[in-house]
């Protein structure tokens, strides 16, 4: 996936290709993705829990049990993205709890 992503990466700057807008969700593979194949290449990158078909612990998303705070703390880039979009408290919250995991090294 990585390699898969840098590849991607490179064919994009090869032909100097640049977003307005990039639109992704909170699990852990998909900001990593994100961050390798179009970080510094979008104007804005939004992330929203909207568009996750599911947030099973096995997924390894990286809202189980922890806050937007502690996403930004595990993946420091995503504190310079978007996170208007997701909302921990009030009547609707879209940031999904569940059993809290540690954080990796």
């Amino acid at each position: 996936g990585r390699r898969q992503a840098a590849a991607v990466r490179a064919d994009l700057e090869s032909v100097g290709e640049r977003f307005d807008l990039v639109i992704t969700t909170p699990l852990a593979r998909t900001i990593e993705t994100t961050r390798i194949a179009v970080d510094g290449l979008a104007d804005r990158i939004l992330l929203t829990p909207e568009l996750c078909e599911t947030a099973e612990d096995r997924l390894g998303g990286p809202q189980r049990g922890h806050s937007l705070a502690h996403t930004i703390q595990a993946h420091l880039f995503v504190a310079g993205w978007d996170t208007s979009h997701v909302r921990e408290s009030g009547s609707s919250p879209n940031w999904v709890a569940g059993t809290p995991t540690p954080l990796e090294p």
